[in-house]
């Protein structure tokens, strides 16, 4: 029994302890109730509606501006990315029709050429033969119109119109070849002329250079027009029409946007990739977009819509929330939002704004940054 008894005792003494020590234990109400033990929490709601608030001169410093709200015209748009490739319908092998060696080079890779300008020359002794035989067949034309004998005149002219279309189908052009016939002497050279406005991609040939018929010279091609080969993914495809609006980036010129529209879906899709080439045109008047470079594409759905949009500056990023900072009232409160569609230098707000709201498009950085010291971040 006495045993019993220190026992008891000892737990008396002990709880008494506890109850006298600071800080241990339960916090408990008048009623008994267990209070919650907040001295360490962070500051959320008061802080978060008392908002960021900065002296003009912080303000300054910072740089801080606004832009209201507002409704624009937004585009549903397709992603996809791509590479420049040379327009198909304006580029052109020169080839050699007759064998020889190559005589002068007059354009290399890289120049600009003119519709009729000489890239190459080529002496060729089977080209002086067929100039000889188109002075043969002039003769022979020159004497039946001199008999006054109308069948052999319809015969030599006919004879003489094919000797010079074959001249002209080597290469020659018709100013030189009346020029040939005005100076009254054959000549083993053969000049390739540009068929179009263009640049030189292509041009290996170099003096002495012997040719065949068939021997590819150079490659041309006019870059004023350019194709975009963006690849769309198969689940794209449905949004993807001929004729759409296609906005085009390249990374040499990142503030620049190029605009051009669908020419083509193509047919057939890659198998490995899941995409389907989709064939943009381009203008490029002044040439900065180079074959090779990569490209991203954003191709229109649709028709322009009306929407709420904000600068794309003024979104922020909270982990895998998105907010604004709203100017209201000196102050700068934290709104979380719903962003929509990229369009341009705007993006769409589906959901926490209201048409007028004055959003922080510059100066966000010190914004978050007060937000984070007043723990209303969390």
């Amino acid at each position: 029994m006495h045993h019993r008894t220190r026992s008891a005792l000892s737990l008396l003494l002990a709880a008494s302890f506890a109850a006298l020590l600071p800080g241990c234990g339960d916090r408990r109400s008048t009623d008994g109730s267990v209070a919650e033990d907040t001295s360490s929490a962070v500051p959320s709601g008061d802080a978060a509606v008392a908002g960021i608030a900065l002296s003009a001169a912080s303000r300054a410093l910072a740089e801080v501006r606004t832009e209201p709200v507002r409704y624009g015209e937004v585009w549903d748009r397709t992603h996809a990315t791509g590479e420049i490739q040379v327009n198909g319908r304006r580029v052109t092998r020169i080839v050699s029709r007759l064998p020889g060696w190559v005589e002068e080079v007059r354009r290399i890779q890289g120049d600009h050429v003119r519709r009729g300008d000489i890239v190459l020359t080529i002496y060729s002794p089977e080209y002086q033969t067929a100039e000889g035989e188109l002075f043969g067949a002039r003769s022979r034309l020159e004497k039946a119109e001199a008999k006054g004998d109308a069948a052999e005149i319809e015969t030599t002219r006919a004879i003489y119109a094919s000797a010079r279309k074959r001249l002209l189908l080597f290469g020659e052009s018709e100013e030189e070849l009346d020029a040939l016939l005005q100076a009254g002497e054959v000549s083993p050279t053969l000049h390739l002329h540009s068929p179009f406005d263009g640049t030189i991609l292509e041009n290996t040939m170099v003096p002495g250079h012997r040719v065949e018929a068939g021997t590819e010279v150079c490659l041309i091609s006019d870059l004023r027009t350019v194709w975009a080969l963006l690849d769309v993914f198969e689940k794209d495809l449905a949004s993807v029409k001929v004729g759409a609006g296609v906005l085009i980036k390249v990374g040499a010129y990142s503030d620049d946007v190029f605009t051009g529209k669908v020419a083509l879906v193509n047919n057939v899709m890659d198998e490995a990739t899941r995409t389907v080439k989709v064939r943009v045109e381009v203008a490029n008047q002044d040439g900065r977009l180079k074959p090779g470079m990569f490209v991203d594409g954003d191709i229109d759905r649709g028709p322009a819509r009306q929407a709420l949009a904000i600068p794309a500056g003024a979104l922020q990023q909270e982990g895998m929330t998105r907010f604004v900072f709203v100017a209201r009232d000196g102050r700068f409160f934290r709104q979380d939002v719903d962003p929509g569609v990229t369009s341009g230098a705007d993006v769409e707000i589906t959901r926490g704004l209201q048409e007028g709201d004055s959003v922080v498009t510059d100066g966000a950085f010190t914004l978050k940054s007060e937000m984070l010291k007043s723990g209303f971040g969390e």
